[in-house]
């Protein structure tokens, strides 16, 4: 059996743990943003892929919708702290 160019015993028997392990940081980090608020053109814009929802915030309030676009709602900010 041929070893590859500057690869030693130690690191091969190491590898595929590594690999693992950071296998698993990258999925945590994917999980974690694919979920986070991103600004877009003018609003921040939300995604939940469990559900299947995009909702837009716009600063006056937000609108949902889902994936498939077919309908939504929203609501929209008159005032707060008694004042419209």
């Amino acid at each position: 059996m041929s070893r590859l160019p500057g690869r030693n015993s130690n690191n091969s028997s190491r590898a595929p743990h590594e690999l693992a392990a950071r296998g698993i940081e990258i999925r945590a980090l994917y999980e974690q943003h694919r979920r986070s608020a991103v600004q877009g053109e003018g609003e921040h814009r939300a995604c939940n892929p469990r559900q299947e929802w995009l909702t837009h915030f716009d600063g006056r309030g937000f609108a949902g919708s889902p994936d498939d676009g077919e309908w939504g709602w929203g609501l929209e900010l008159q005032g707060y702290g008694g004042r419209a």
